[in-house]
């Protein structure tokens, strides 16, 4: 092999060895992008679950505070009498 055959040979590898990190790099762009996509639908649905357990929160509140509220008024109802 002369080499001038070598140098050819080698350049062509080295050519087809950018391609083939050109095509890794397009994949892992695309799985990065992906990724990006659903860490922001994510915060979404945490953002989302956070308002509704603070909607909870507050309902159970009142629920607790009524509560009380007519335990007392029924215990008051029985010292009468």
């Amino acid at each position: 092999m002369s080499l001038k055959s070598s140098s050819a040979e080698s350049s062509s590898d080295e050519l087809e060895d950018v391609d083939i990190l050109k095509t890794e790099l397009s994949k892992l762009q695309a799985e990065n992008e992906m990724l990006r996509n659903e860490i922001s639908e994510l915060k979404a649905e945490v953002n989302k679950s956070t308002v509704e357990m603070s909607s909870w929160n507050k309902a159970n509140i009142f629920l607790s505070k009524s509560y009380m509220k007519a335990k007392k008024q029924a215990s008051d109802k029985t010292d009468i009498g």
